[in-house]
């Protein structure tokens, strides 16, 4: 249906002896392809009124009016198609008016060139009757003969449809008739007829036509699984290109398998389809409605055997094949291993912070089902010894103790053991030393999942004589003065922190002990009590920190991004001798309200700090949308950073272009870089 005719060849007349006669023999040469203006050759002629007609010669970009034998008014919208020697211009033949004789070409200057040849004009095409089939029908489908009556209808070499699909492939070409057969990617609406041209000369018909769309009598309601065939009966459904199903979901043309005589369809379910509304889309772009589709989920869903954390899960149910993924009730999205299949679903491993609750399964189009599922629990059965004085050791008996992550003791300040301080954990036994500032009866169980389990007797702990810390800060610098809270400090005949004895106090009670931190160096420590006998017992872990030291002060005005702050010297972080846990602050003052500060490391490298981010998803970005990631004070902005091992060596080592990390950002002054 695709081939292309042109109606018109044009007539290239070889104008050796054609007359001319011209005002001036200066502007205007009967010597084709001369250096001033000369007509070769025009054409068609016959030219059809509307139609356009062309001119070849020399220098014909010159001429500015033709006037047409008939016509009292000159034609002066020409185009130039090619100019200078070898030059071609059209114009458009009026529609109405115009006889049989010569052509006027005029240039700018007013000299005339006139034509011996005549030009004759073609009588205006016409349309008188559209049918299909028989006269007097405008009704049809796919396959139909649409019939066109005119006068000259042959110089028209298609027929446009409505939706702009063009049928070359006629049954019938006369002077008075022109017939095709309707195609499927025709709409309903009126035909235009056409010459084919690259500038085509086009007829619209009066009459609308209508074309029958295919038909769904009985709309499906289906419930079918992704992956299934689905099959729609109707009429005429040869002409259905694609189908369209909820979800944005598209079957391509392709994936469609139509019966002959047109009365089905059948396509697979996409895994991706939603429930919702099927419609049917012709090659014509008409939409027709098919009826639902109501997706398969998994039913009969239980849970096989014993669920604990972080072993292997089961669901057992139907059409399970269909499951994408999994989430936890306190685990989110399982993003570990699913063997998946029709009958079952096995969870790999079940997540460490799980709780109890629903095990959500969602399919690939979003549709979700739910099983409700239950861990065990750790439960304890005896300890040896069952009755000890705080400070002493203990081992807890019982099953499923490995999902223990600390045990809490009780007294007067609940004790808190973790799981890294046990002497040893195993799923029927943990060994654990009793805290010193415990008393009372039985305990909880921490669980690793975020939850406890309290037990009742089973351990009964006596307070000991022994002094003992219940309550302490994590850290300080040295030289801070702090409180420590517990018991039996009146038999407390020294404290120290790690080796360095403690020697200045404020105060001290039995219950109550406050003093300065003593001078050593930062790192990691514990209390350690010592009584009247010498006998020494371990008390919390503690840190001391070092002091905030400011290593680089000033005023720098980052500006739009337009200014590199290279902060020097490239030791300043080598000197401070920073780590992995120490914490260095940026300082600054906002200029306005939205404000970013951006850090590379020496080498314009991006610095991965944990918790920063920005607009772009870089992560070495602080901005005024991020909050939590900074201090304010009015204008004055302090941006922590927790060092770790990659940025600590950052900073520290690579260093050899001469300074050790770069700053930048709008609307910021800096002015500060800490370390403690």
């Amino acid at each position: 249906m695709k081939k292309i005719h042109y109606i018109f060849t044009l007539l290239v007349v070889a104008l050796a002896g054609l007359s001319l006669t011209a005002c001036s023999n200066d502007d205007l040469s009967t010597n084709q392809y001369s250096d001033g203006v000369a007509l070769g050759a025009f054409g068609p002629s016959p030219v059809l009124r509307g139609g356009t007609l062309f001119f070849y010669g020399s220098n014909l970009d010159q001429v500015k009016e033709i006037i047409l034998p008939g016509q009292t008014s000159p034609v002066t919208d020409i185009t130039v198609l090619e100019s200078g020697t070898h030059s071609k211009i059209s114009i458009t033949v009026p529609a109405e008016g115009g006889t049989e004789g010569q052509v006027t070409l005029k240039t700018g200057t007013g000299l005339e060139l006139v034509s011996s040849s005549k030009l004759t004009f073609r009588e205006d095409i016409s349309i008188s009757k559209v049918y299909i089939g028989t006269e007097g029908n405008l009704n049809g489908e796919v396959g139909s003969v649409l019939t066109i009556e005119g006068d000259y209808l042959n110089l028209m070499w298609g027929v446009i449809f409505n939706g702009g699909y063009t049928v070359t492939d006629l049954i019938e070409h006369t002077r008075y008739k022109l017939s095709v057969k309707i195609p499927k990617e025709a709409a309903s609406g009126k035909i235009i007829l056409t010459n084919l041209a690259e500038l085509p000369t086009e007829l619209e018909a009066n009459d609308e036509i209508t074309i029958k769309l295919p038909e769904v009598p009985t709309p499906v309601a289906a419930n079918q699984k992704a992956g299934s065939t689905m099959t729609i009966t109707g009429i005429a459904l040869d002409q259905i290109q694609t189908v369209q199903l909820a979800g944005g979901v598209t079957i391509a043309e392709e994936d469609i398998t139509r019966a002959a005589d047109g009365t089905s369809l059948s396509f697979a379910i996409p895994a991706a389809a939603k429930d919702g509304d099927i419609t049917l889309v012709t090659y014509s772009g008409q939409k027709i409605a098919a009826g639902t589709l109501t997706t398969v989920a998994p039913s009969g869903l239980a849970v096989a055997g014993t669920v604990k954390n972080g072993l292997a899960m089961t669901v057992t149910g139907t059409d399970l094949d269909l499951v994408k993924s999994v989430s936890f009730a306190n685990a989110g999205a399982y993003d570990g291993n699913l063997d998946v299949a029709a009958d079952k679903v096995i969870i790999a491993k079940v997540p460490e912070k799980a709780q109890d609750g629903n095990l959500t399964l969602t399919m690939e189009n979003g549709k979700e089902v739910t099983v409700a599922y239950t861990l065990v629990k750790p439960t304890v059965t005896s300890a040896d010894p069952a009755s000890i004085t705080a400070g002493e050791e203990t081992v807890i008996y019982g099953t499923n103790l490995d999902l223990v992550a600390a045990i809490i003791f009780p007294g007067e300040a609940e004790q808190k053991v973790e799981a890294k301080d046990f002497a040893a954990q195993e799923a029927d036994g943990i060994q654990v030393t009793v805290p010193s500032a415990a008393s009372g009866s039985g305990f909880k169980l921490a669980l690793k999942n975020e939850t406890e389990v309290a037990i009742s007797g089973i351990l009964t702990i006596k307070p000991a004589s022994d002094p003992a810390i219940s309550e302490a800060p994590a850290k300080a610098v040295a030289g801070d003065v702090i409180t420590v809270k517990g018991k039996n400090f009146n038999n407390l005949a020294n404290l120290y922190i790690g080796t360095y004895k403690v020697t200045r106090y404020s105060s001290k009670s039995n219950t109550e002990i406050t003093f300065k931190v003593p001078e050593a160096p930062a790192g990691d420590y514990k209390f350690v009590l010592e009584d009247y006998d010498g006998n020494k017992f371990d008390g919390p872990a503690f840190s001391i920190v070092p002091a905030e030291v400011t290593l680089w002060e000033g005023e720098q005005d980052l500006g739009a991004w337009s200014i590199n702050f290279e902060v020097k010297p490239n030791d300043i972080f080598k000197k401070a001798g920073a780590k992995a846990g120490q914490v260095v602050r940026f300082y600054g003052k906002k200029t306005a309200d939205w404000w970013q500060f951006q850090l590379f490391d020496g080498h314009w490298g991006k610095m991965d700090v944990p918790g920063w981010n920005g607009d772009e998803g870089s992560r070495n970005n602080v901005n005024a949308g991020s909050s939590s990631l900074y201090t304010a004070d009015g204008n004055d902005i302090v941006i922590p950073m927790t060092l770790n091992e990659s940025i600590a060596n950052h900073l520290v080592n690579d260093i050899d272009w001469g300074y050790c990390c770069i700053v930048q950002g709008e609307s910021f002054i800096f002015t500060k870089i800490t370390i403690e």
